[in-house]
């Protein structure tokens, strides 16, 4: 869920932003139990494999990793990655006087931990400062301002030390995009826009709206044009389940082979499916009032939709957000991240055609498919992904 910037990876999820905050439940890689461990099922993830065959893809803050874009050796799939919201947190009206090493006028310091960048407006510390200490209503940084000030800005971000944040996709040639494996692990509190990342296993096509674009891709079609439209996948995930999204979404464009710099110049909708939903996420799509329920002509399938406001052809196009429900017209979300799910894409994709959410003329050029990290740590292994694309 994304709203197309390209400064660090992808993009920022703006409908996140609006979301309400919510106490946190930390788990740690390491310390799972039997029957999470048993969830993993080891004998897909960890078979045997030359070390020097796997690609690995570590993210950084401002950096990000893709596999399969270029080589096109393993079809439409690629998975790609990027800390693309380091930044965690952003305070106004604080307090400081030259010389000294304390921020003040704090009304809340929740969310802001020893070892994080400090970046204070105007210039108002030097370059390479850090939190050293949080007080209930001030911090302690590691040098001294530049200046007296009062009403300031400033913005706080995870710091690239391998350790207050860590996120590695492990891709297998091999096997692609099968076993693909993804691990993380960042601070308990979400950030301001409550997602870090976007970490994508197993991309299909033309992702992000023509930012990854594999040399092996499917081809472009209208709705009116599939006859077929699904994914059917299995996917094995160990985590904090209030952690993280599961996203599925496609960026419809007026042009068939979108390519930057101008993705956005053709980029009509932002369309996502949420085989998960931790609460925050739900809470704040149940306050969308641009919404329906869905229901599939054989009745297997039912979902709640709801679309966020936003101006085609910009970097925040309309946002429409599809959550399986466990019943017609019901309000309890139905989790697809157990065992072997199918999403039925083409037959939500026509109603919100037939309703006019997105245009019928606009191309569906492939799809991203992977998590958005919000806190804590976690793993998730694609087991198994198979495409309907006719």
């Amino acid at each position: 869920m994304r709203s197309l910037v390209i400064a660090a990876m992808l993009a920022a999820s703006s409908a996140a932003a609006l979301f309400a905050q919510e106490q946190s439940r930390t788990f740690v890689l390491g310390q799972l139990d039997a029957k999470s461990q048993d969830s993993l099922k080891p004998e897909v993830a960890d078979s045997p494999d030359d070390p020097d065959s796997t690609v690995i893809l570590e993210s950084k803050s401002n950096k990000y990793g893709t596999y399969n874009i270029d080589q096109g050796t393993r079809g439409p799939f690629w998975s790609a990655q990027g800390i693309w919201n380091s930044a965690t947190k952003r305070y106004k009206g604080l307090a400081i006087a030259a010389g000294s090493t304390t921020i003040s006028g704090f009304s809340d310091t929740r969310g802001l931990l020893p070892g994080m960048s400090v970046e204070m407006t105007p210039d108002a510390m030097p370059a390479n400062t850090s939190i050293v200490a949080v007080g209930p209503s001030s911090i302690v940084v590691s040098n001294a301002s530049t200046k007296n000030g009062t009403g300031e800005a400033a913005t706080f971000g995870l710091a690239d030390d391998g350790v207050m944040f860590h996120q590695v996709i492990t891709n297998y040639p091999h096997s692609f995009p099968q076993r693909t494996k993804i691990e993380w692990s960042y601070p308990g509190q979400r950030n301001d826009a409550s997602v870090y990342s976007y970490a994508i296993m197993g991309g299909y096509g033309v992702g992000s709206g023509g930012y990854f674009r594999p040399k092996n891709r499917p081809t472009p079609k209208k709705v009116s044009e599939f006859t077929d439209l699904s994914v059917t996948y299995d996917v094995s995930v160990t985590g904090d389940l209030n952690g993280f999204d599961f996203l599925v979404e496609t960026f419809p464009t007026t042009a068939p082979d979108p390519s930057p710099p101008k993705v956005t110049n053709t980029m009509t909708n932002e369309i996502g499916f949420l085989p998960h939903v931790p609460d925050y996420l739900w809470t704040y799509i149940l306050t969308l009032g641009d919404h329906f329920d869905y229901s599939s002509p054989d009745g297997t399938f039912h979902a709640y939709v709801a679309t966020r406001p936003g101006n085609a052809f910009t970097a925040a196009p309309p946002f429409t957000m599809i959550v399986p429900v466990t019943e017609a017209r019901g309000r309890t979300p139905r989790e697809m991240m157990v065992g072997k799910q199918t999403l039925p894409l083409l037959g939500v994709l026509r109603e919100l055609v037939a309703r006019g959410v997105m245009p019928a003329d606009s191309y569906v050029c492939g799809f991203d498919f992977g998590f958005e990290i919000g806190r804590n740590s976690g793993r998730a292994i694609l087991n198994e992904i198979t495409w309907k694309w006719s």
